[in-house]
């Protein structure tokens, strides 16, 4: 997973703009899809792990979808720690 994706927060909640490796437009990643596993806008998910996942299938999200959920994580934990210094 590409860990250098930048994730920018979008205007409703669970919704993030994630850059993109091959376009020069960021992917839309909606995290309140699928419930909480996430939707992108990017090829690999429409055509791949959307299809599985449907499916009922295991299968990897998107490095967009990973992307969102390391950036929420860290977020989350920047989060704890202040509160606990405070």
């Amino acid at each position: 997973m590409d860990t250098k994706l930048k994730v920018k927060p979008g205007d409703a909640i669970g919704l993030y703009f994630v850059e993109s490796t091959t376009d020069q437009d960021p992917h839309l990643v909606d995290m309140t899809e699928n419930n909480g596993k996430g939707s992108c806008s990017c090829g690999q998910y429409v055509y791949r792990v959307n299809p599985a996942w449907r499916n009922g299938e295991e299968y990897p999200p998107c490095k967009h979808i990973s992307a969102c959920n390391l950036w929420a994580g860290t977020q989350y934990h920047l989060l704890l720690v202040k509160n606990q210094n405070q």
